[in-house]
């Protein structure tokens, strides 16, 4: 009877290990997705800005401040590219300010707002920015989701063992709270 009993609670205690193992290997595959849809967003918005820039460049003039930032920002977000994903994150911030500068301007300069080459390529340029926003949003839910598995206790005992490792962002993602419906419910 003892026997059947230590079975019985070995099970269950196996089954719930394994429930976790799965769970967090799940969550890991989902960050690992969210982590390929922001590089493939980021590349699709960097080709973007690649033809942005080069119709931008000569007609905003060689003394624009906007254009200088653009350049120098545009070329430390496709260098970094290359690199591995934190480094992707460096000059990110600052991209966005000088992508949203350029923007700005192309959009109420009267010398610039005519030229429709321009406008289309800013309307693809915006389009791939908002793409990219939303799979940050996605893999900021994603590590968020996976980082708070690994912290419930029988992860806590079996991580290090299995190789888990907390997903870490850069800063600029991290400051993403989650939704209001997110927070209630503990998820």
């Amino acid at each position: 009877m003892e026997f059947l009993v230590s079975a019985g609670l070995l099970a269950a205690v196996l089954g719930w290990l394994l429930g976790a193992y799965r769970r967090v290997e799940e969550l890991r595959r989902g960050v690992e997705s969210a982590r390929a849809l922001w590089m493939a967003d980021t590349r699709r918005r960097n080709d973007c800005l690649g033809d942005f820039e080069a119709v931008f460049t000569p007609l905003s003039g060689a003394g624009n401040a906007a254009l200088f930032e653009l350049l120098e920002a545009s070329r430390l977000a496709l260098t970094a590219e290359q690199a591995a994903f934190p480094a992707a994150a460096a000059g990110e911030p600052r991209l966005r300010r000088c992508l949203r500068g350029a923007l700005s301007e192309a959009e109420h300069s009267e010398h610039l707002r005519r030229h429709e080459r321009l406008q289309t390529l800013g309307g693809h340029l915006r389009t791939a920015m908002y793409r990219q926003a939303q799979s940050e949003r996605l893999l900021s839910r994603a590590a968020r989701l996976y980082n708070r598995a690994l912290e419930e206790p029988p992860m806590l005992l079996m991580r290090h063992a299995l190789g888990f490792e907390p997903c870490v962002l850069p800063p600029w993602l991290q400051r993403d709270r989650p939704p209001p419906d997110e927070r209630e419910s503990g998820r």
